[in-house]
């Protein structure tokens, strides 16, 4: 990406954040910014949006932004909504080979909380819970076209987790959306709430593989009580990874 389409995204960013009159404050309106040079720039292929308000009014912003900008900048036409619950994200939906997270060939770390103290997994340890998190990460990429992430799942079969009849519901749906330009200017939604109603694999679990955190947290809602007293209880170590443009450092 050029200086001048850096330039070019954060002025129209400016731009149509007064038409649709989203009052933003100027650090929400800089983290947006920064998230979408991160998914254009392939930096990121996932950002969760948990900043500029709440849902459902935040669906509808960031709705009606994306479809006014992407209508005036082409580097923005690969960006889509994903919900799921209460959380919303921006989603780069044909990834890129070199940095995409969204792999399922990328090796995860995870870390067990449903155990005291919380043990990292290895490769070999094939724990439930790992199972479970596999079959939800296979159903969110099988929802996406064939080139749209790095080495996607062959569909020949379903997660047995989510029943057949709601899984091909929600793929047509979803997929239908990616694929079809017109219905990416109306910004339609990318749903996944009720794909993943019956899954026990939790949301925080879910974000450490969308969002690329090094280690991915893992418990099934069943133990949520367990994690959060397993994770409360223990020394964590933080680090901050800070994003610099050439005039401004956020």
């Amino acid at each position: 990406m050029e200086l001048q389409d850096v330039e070019e995204i954060f002025d129209l960013l400016d731009s149509c954040i007064l038409r649709i009159k989203w009052r933003l404050r100027p650090s929400s309106k800089r983290r947006l910014g920064t998230d979408f040079l991160a998914l254009c720039t392939g930096l990121r292929a996932v950002v969760m949006v948990d900043y500029g308000g709440k849902m459902p009014e935040l669906q509808d912003r960031l709705c009606d932004l994306l479809s006014l900008m992407c209508k005036e900048c082409a580097i923005l036409l690969s960006l889509r909504i994903l919900v799921i619950d209460d959380m919303i994200y921006i989603i780069h939906s044909e990834g890129h080979t070199e940095l995409s997270n969204l792999s399922l060939e990328q090796r995860l770390l995870f870390v067990d909380l449903e155990v005291d103290p919380p043990q990292l997994l290895l490769p070999t340890n094939q724990t439930m819970a790992v199972s479970e998190f596999l079959s939800v990460q296979k159903l969110f990429l099988s929802l996406f076209p064939d080139d749209a992430f790095p080495n996607p799942l062959h569909r020949a079969s379903s997660p047995a987790m989510v029943p057949e009849a709601e899984l091909s519901v929600c793929k047509a749906t979803n997929v239908a959306r990616i694929a079809d330009p017109a219905a990416h200017h109306s910004c339609e939604i990318i749903d996944l709430t009720s794909c993943l109603r019956d899954a026990q694999i939790t949301i925080p679990a879910l974000n450490g593989w969308l969002l690329g955190y090094p280690v991915v947290y893992l418990f099934r809602k069943e133990h949520a009580t367990d994690a959060v007293y397993n994770l409360s209880t223990k020394n964590l170590h933080i680090y901050r990874i800070i994003i610099c443009r050439l005039r401004n450092c956020y």
